[in-house]
């Protein structure tokens, strides 16, 4: 007698199991659209580490707690729990055994990279972009304003500036020609 195997093919889920389970179904929001959560998930996953590794304490300070809440989680809660168990352990290898592990902020690294509200843009680009105007106008603006504030920081150096913009040398004395930035001093 074969055996008749729970999937008929790679990647197809039996119908009939699927009828099966699907007799209420049920809404779980992603862990992004639910943030007063985040608190709770992260409290018990930093006890389930504080367990596994042997741990004192593990506490989350209040900029930890931010990030994690400002982070969008595309892995739901199975990556919460992924990022705090590498966090903790990261964390505790500076504390001796049995002290309170404090996760601080750093010890995040780029785990939850959060982009800022706000960016920071020096004063000579964010000048290159003033009241709505032709677009081409102000797209050469910008462009001025980066090789300038580019050449600044590479002291006048035109192939460092290149390498900095991610262009080829000659590309960049094109576009310098262009924008007339050839003849400036």
């Amino acid at each position: 007698m074969v055996k008749r195997a729970a999937y008929h093919c790679a990647g197809c889920f039996r119908a009939d199991l699927f009828h099966r389970l699907n007799v209420y179904p049920l809404r779980v929001p992603p862990l992004r659209e639910r943030p007063q959560d985040i608190a709770l998930l992260a409290g018990y996953f930093c006890d389930l580490a504080r367990r596994r590794l042997g741990l004192g304490p593990v506490r989350l300070s209040a900029g930890s707690l931010e990030a994690l809440r400002a982070y969008s989680w595309p892995g739901n809660v199975r990556e919460l729990e992924n990022v705090l168990s590498r966090v903790v352990l990261k964390a505790a290898a500076s504390v001796p055994r049995g002290e309170v592990v404090v996760l601080q902020r750093a010890h995040f690294g780029t785990e939850v990279d959060v982009a800022p509200d706000v960016v920071s843009v020096d004063a000579e680009v964010q000048a290159a972009i003033p009241q709505p105007r032709p677009l081409r106008e102000a797209t050469l603006d910008f462009q001025r304003a980066m090789i300038r504030r580019a050449l600044r920081v590479h002291n006048g150096s035109w192939p460092a500036t290149a390498r900095a913009l991610g262009m080829h040398r000659s590309n960049l004395h094109h576009l310098a020609s262009r924008l007339e930035l050839r003849d400036e001093p």
